[in-house]
């Protein structure tokens, strides 16, 4: 897996409802979503997530991303945004600023 390749240590799941059954079996620091995925989309994934107590960081890596699906995205607070189809390097690089404290570049 990409993460763990550079040092992280990562999990996947392949839709929401598991995505948000981690976050509540384990403590991360970093959740990274698509808005556009199967079952419920990412603003729903982020709302639930930190209605269950998750306050960590959010990249929400997605290609098209309307002004205000970004402006609900950032009232949940400690969200960065990846463009997909941007290089890898540019993930790397706001995961790796995102898990460091740093405003992703």
């Amino acid at each position: 897996m990409l993460l763990e390749n550079v040092g992280h240590a990562a999990d996947s799941t392949p839709n929401t409802g598991e995505a948000l059954a981690c976050l509540q079996r384990a403590t991360y620091n970093l959740l990274i979503t698509d808005n556009q995925t199967p079952y419920v989309n990412g603003i729903e994934l982020v709302s639930k997530a930190r209605a269950a107590g998750f306050v960590g960081s959010v990249i929400i890596y997605s290609f098209l991303l309307s002004p205000h699906e970004r402006q609900v995205y950032i009232k949940f607070g400690n969200v960065a945004f990846v463009e997909k189809g941007m290089d890898v390097e540019a993930l790397l690089a706001a995961i790796n600023d995102v898990v460091s404290g740093r405003e992703p570049s």
